[in-house]
C-alpha cells in the first residue's frame, strides 16, 4: 500500500499489451505495468514510446 495524505491507495502490478492504433503494422509490445488506485494517466518511458511511434503528449519524471 502506498500511504498518501487523504487516505491509503492500493497498488497493483500487471503485464499490459501495448500498441499503437494509428500504426497497426507495428509489433505490439507486452510490458510489465504498476498502477496505483485513483491513478487517470499512463506514464510510458521514452524507448517504449519510440519503439511504438506514439506521439508524446506531455512530458514528465515517472
Amino acid at each position: 500500500m502506498i500511504l498518501v495524505r487523504n487516505g491509503i491507495y492500493g497498488r497493483t502490478n500487471a503485464k499490459a499489451y501495448l500498441k499503437n492504433p494509428k500504426m497497426p503494422k507495428l509489433k505490439p509490445v507486452d510490458v510489465d505495468a504498476m498502477a496505483v488506485s485513483r491513478a487517470m494517466h499512463l506514464c510510458i518511458p521514452e524507448h517504449i514510446r519510440i519503439q511504438l511511434e506514439l506521439d508524446e503528449i506531455d512530458k514528465n519524471e515517472c
